[in-house]
């Protein structure tokens, strides 16, 4: 029946147990030995084992092994008895069980689980090898939204699939290529020399990624905007290092679209002033913060005012008075310019009324009050 399992007849292999042992996969041999002494030594109250055993075809099958040491009279271990059952189905299921579970399902890549758990191999690794040095790419496509929306989801994923295989088309073999989630990628380069290889590495996926793709016979051409970060600013989290790639990485968005930018402290700081300012909006719409000062619009010739431009002003409690230049595009970014830019239009309307009432002249005056493009797109404007 054993040799029946490895698809062998009664009389084309031997009983000996080397007849088993030698078909034992190379990799599992040495630990069901070690089970196997462990047991006629005595350590164990039976033997248990699961392992690959290669088969008539020349392929390996997962087996199962439990058996007892039959004992002579002298103690001495003269056999074994037990059971194999082949395994391989579940094996196989419990291996597809493990792989979707650190790889993303469309794409295949490594997920940002796996991703992050080479990385922190990586800093610990750099750790002892005080010359080992790694650096890590944070990727996200340009116009991937408008493609998605345009052609539908499904072509959408088709891209995907597509730029996840150039990508790794030009990446150093041993590198880890990862889809994060969405449209974002992540690269971890191990053993680097310096800097360039990440650059280099940025610069060919650029290349590689404005050759046009044909999704359902429509060219289109995708760049992205990547970020970089090494290990020499002395990494002790992986998150962190992955946080300050997709730092770099919207800067690099913000300058211009298919460029990189190399992480520095100062984007850091900029990035936590960004989450404080957005805080303080906040509050400050809810403490009224906020104050409109009105600059003159005057006619030269006539030497006359014709109306004024509304100027918003904050009298922060800890920064004192800031202009828009300091926290507009926060607001923007936050979408608090709509709150916001909703209490200005009030303030100018009931300023305007106001003038009206006290001076005559101000019935020809008018008030410019800016608004933005997240405001002018509210349909109840």
């Amino acid at each position: 029946r054993w040799k029946a399992m490895l698809g062998f007849t009664e009389d084309a292999i031997g009983s000996d147990p080397d007849e088993w042992i030698s078909r034992i996969h190379p990799e599992d041999k040495a630990a069901v030995l070690a089970e196997l002494e462990a047991h006629k030594s005595g350590k164990t109250s039976h033997f248990e084992s699961e392992y690959r055993i290669r088969n008539a075809k020349g392929g390996y099958r997962w087996m199962m092994c439990r058996s007892l040491a039959v004992r002579d009279e002298d103690d001495v271990v003269c056999r074994m008895t037990g059971s194999q059952t082949d395994i391989t189905d579940r094996k196989q299921a419990e291996e597809k069980l493990m792989f979707d579970a650190v790889h993303d399902a469309l794409t295949g890549l490594p997920n940002r689980l796996l991703f992050l758990d080479r990385l922190n191999h990586c800093i610990e690794l750099s750790a002892r090898r005080k010359n080992f040095s790694f650096a890590v790419l944070y990727l996200d496509l340009n116009r991937f939204k408008i493609i998605n929306d345009t052609l539908g989801h499904l072509v959408g994923d088709q891209l995907l699939v597509e730029i996840g295989a150039r990508i790794n088309h030009v990446v150093r073999k041993g590198d880890t290529l990862s889809r994060l989630g969405g449209d974002e990628f992540s690269i971890l380069c191990e053993d680097i020399e310096d800097i360039s290889v990440a650059t280099s590495l940025a610069d060919r996926i650029q290349s590689e990624l404005l050759k046009p793709v044909d999704l359902d016979g429509q060219n289109v051409v995708v760049g992205c905007s990547i970020g970089i970060t090494d290990s020499s600013i002395g990494y002790e989290r992986p998150e962190d290092m992955l946080r300050d790639a997709d730092t770099a990485m919207y800067r690099a968005k913000l300058h211009s679209s298919s460029r990189y930018e190399i992480f520095d402290q100062t984007m850091h700081e900029r990035a936590m002033n960004v989450l404080q300012i957005e805080s303080d909006l906040r509050q400050a719409l809810e403490a009224e913060q906020f104050e409109v000062y009105y600059q003159p619009i005057v006619e030269i010739e006539e030497e006359v005012v014709s109306g004024f431009e509304a100027l918003i002003r904050w009298n922060h409690p800890r920064l004192g008075v800031l202009t828009p230049e300091d926290f507009i595009d926060v607001a923007i970014e936050s979408r608090l310019i709509v709150p916001i830019g909703r209490w200005v239009l009030a303030k100018a309307c009931c300023q305007m009324q106001s003038w009206k009432e006290q001076w005559h002249e101000a019935s020809d005056w008018n008030i410019s009050v800016n608004l933005s493009a997240p405001e002018l797109a509210q349909p109840d404007l």
